[in-house]
């Protein structure tokens, strides 16, 4: 690289430098080299093939694209068109004259939903709590040591706008060329976005929607009890089913806040899954939720899937499902657009990134909120889970919230897939319960419950602190053609 007063001194003085050629290449500038590193993407050469296609569209074969993230999809909007200088030399090769006969036009400025400083908080955070779990003792069953992976998302509730999606590990954009050998050989793999492309299992997240549809279902209602948990359920043949606690006759209410078991396999088994598919769809879950840079569908277990891959659907799967087992598999975006559908009563909006797209002449499109889907959900069910999902927050398995100034609606899972490893952590929440402005998702692999409510816990705390300093969150992710 040189300056650019060297740079014009070989240009202009070409005659005098044979063999010499100077040529000004753009180069991408990072303010914050991680944050939000796998949403904002990555640039790069055009290769052979890409130049086949990419040449008609007035591209030259030293221009670098976007490859990744919101730098390839919004490429088109972001590329501006060249501009032709003209150069006269006189006979001995020296420049006599330089003028610009085509001026460039610059491309144009992307506004992203994304708050940075809220990203960077949820960065900084699950940073520090991979850490503390990886520091502990590794002779010890399910604490978390193992933990290989972790996910944010936090959504604008009223708009479906992403104010956060935070991927652990992550990696430095500046360096991303340079050090692209090392990323894609790392065995965390660094570059995969987990919080769009990871599907994890669900665990007990899902029990709140089983309760929406098993009380607009009419298959009960708030206040009724329509079994007892002693700890196993043995409906089936040869087959008990396991609770972790002893809640005897217990209401929705409770069964969401103490996250019973044999509550929910009780109501699977008489919703059946076709039913409580059916709601899934409307909450996104095994749904692509619409953000712009690309997302995985995720695994809705059921008789499809099931046949699909080779399986027979079994009477009991209908149980394990509804409390978040089986087949189930749900990216972090998926999981954190249920909890906004939870928090709108049904509603769910269309994930997106892209605020709006300004011009180089100064016109702004906005791109408007978007609704995907409206599920017909009773009042005494959206009440009932409200009630569960805060009380859980309170006094129940997310009581880490007891002491919080803001009211959250939360649920929190556990999912174990290998016996040998730690349980998942898995969290959703809304907040504030009354009038909910951000829902958000957490998801550790192998990290189990607690950390993973604590981390949600700090990002939410940051939230409602910058509120309450007149720093509400604002989105600043603007990036630069």
């Amino acid at each position: 690289d040189v300056t650019e007063d060297t740079y014009n001194i070989i240009l202009e003085n070409s005659a005098n430098y044979p063999g010499v050629n100077v040529q000004a290449t753009p180069v991408r500038e990072y303010v914050s080299k991680r944050v939000g590193a796998h949403l904002l993407g990555t640039v790069g050469p055009i290769y052979a093939e890409e130049y086949a296609e990419l040449k008609n569209k007035g591209y030259r074969l030293n221009d670098t694209v976007g490859k990744s993230g919101i730098e390839q999809a919004l490429e088109s909007e972001l590329r501006g068109k060249n501009g032709v200088n003209t150069v006269t030399k006189d006979t001995g090769g020296t420049v006599v004259e330089k003028k610009q006969t085509t001026p460039p036009i610059p491309g144009n400025t992307v506004v992203l939903t994304l708050d940075y400083g809220l990203q960077k908080k949820s960065q900084d955070e699950m940073n520090k709590a991979i850490s503390e779990l990886r520091s502990r003792p590794k002779n010890v069953k399910n604490n978390g040591h193992d933990v290989r992976s972790g996910s944010v998302v936090m959504l604008d509730v009223k708009s479906g706008g992403v104010l956060v999606s935070a991927s652990w590990p992550d990696f430095d954009l500046s360096t991303y060329n340079k050090e692209y050998g090392k990323l894609i050989n790392n065995k965390d793999k660094p570059l995969f976005n987990r919080a769009l492309f990871g599907a994890f299992a669900c665990g007990s997240t899902m029990k709140p929607g089983v309760a929406l549809a098993g009380i607009t279902e009419g298959l009960i209602n708030k206040g009724s009890a329509p079994i007892a948990c002693r700890t196993e359920y043995k409906y089936y043949k040869n087959l008990t089913l396991y609770c972790m606690g002893y809640h005897g006759h217990i209401s929705v209410v409770d069964a969401i806040a103490k996250s019973c078991n044999v509550f929910f396999y009780d109501l699977g088994r008489r919703l059946g899954i076709d039913k409580m598919n059916e709601y899934s769809i409307h909450y996104g879950l095994g749904q692509k939720t619409g953000i712009e840079i690309g997302e995985t569908e995720g695994v809705l277990a059921g008789k499809a899937h099931s046949k699909a891959v080779g399986k027979l659907w079994y009477p009991a799967d209908n149980s394990t499902a509804a409390i978040g087992q089986s087949d189930n598999l749900f990216t972090p975006i998926q999981l954190a657009s249920y909890a906004m559908t939870l928090a709108n009563d049904g509603v769910r909006y269309k994930t997106h990134l892209v605020k709006s797209i300004r011009s180089y002449d100064g016109t702004e499109k906005v791109v408007e909120p978007e609704i995907a889907s409206k599920a017909k959900l009773s009042k005494e069910a959206i009440n009932a889970v409200r009630d569960g999902m805060v009380k859980a927050a309170k006094s129940g398995t997310a009581s880490q919230f007891a002491t919080a100034k803001y009211t959250v609606a939360a649920k929190t899972g556990t999912a174990q897939l290998v016996e040998s490893r730690s349980d998942h952590g898995v969290f959703i929440a809304y907040a504030p319960a009354e009038k909910p402005e951000v829902a958000i998702a957490v998801v550790l692999e192998n990290g189990t419950s607690r950390p993973t409510t604590n981390l949600a816990k700090a990002i939410l705390d940051y939230y409602f602190a910058s509120k309450s300093e007149g720093l509400a969150p604002t989105p600043q992710g603007v990036l630069l053609p």
